[in-house]
């Protein structure tokens, strides 16, 4: 049996497939001892539309009002999510790659 609180799952929804020419459309995290979850939708930067809503169903409605990933998002959930203590499992390195866009192009690096 897996131990539930060694790991969280990380996946998101991109607007294709290269992170440097792609949006970071969506982030999502599951606790699964704890069962917590965490959304978050990005604005478009790199695009002017979304172009992959027929693969994950997300609209440029859907990025209205989304605000970019803070330093202060990142420690939230750091925290919350006990990310330090935990293995992060994602779906290949293509999440990897886009997390990493984001954290190292944003003020979300500020302290890394």
């Amino acid at each position: 049996m897996i131990d539930k609180t060694k790991y969280i799952v990380l996946d998101v929804e991109t607007n294709g497939l290269s992170s440097l020419k792609h949006d970071l459309l969506s982030i999502s995290i599951f606790q699964p001892d704890t069962e917590k979850v965490y959304n978050k939708f990005l604005p478009l930067e790199l695009n002017d539309e979304v172009l992959t809503t027929h693969i994950n169903g997300i609209t440029k409605k859907d990025l209205l009002y989304a605000t970019e990933l803070s330093q202060s998002d990142v420690n939230n959930i750091i925290s919350e999510f006990d990310i330090d203590n935990r293995i992060i499992l994602t779906y290949g390195n293509l999440d990897e790659k886009f997390i990493n866009c984001l954290l190292y192009t944003s003020d979300a690096a500020d302290d890394l």
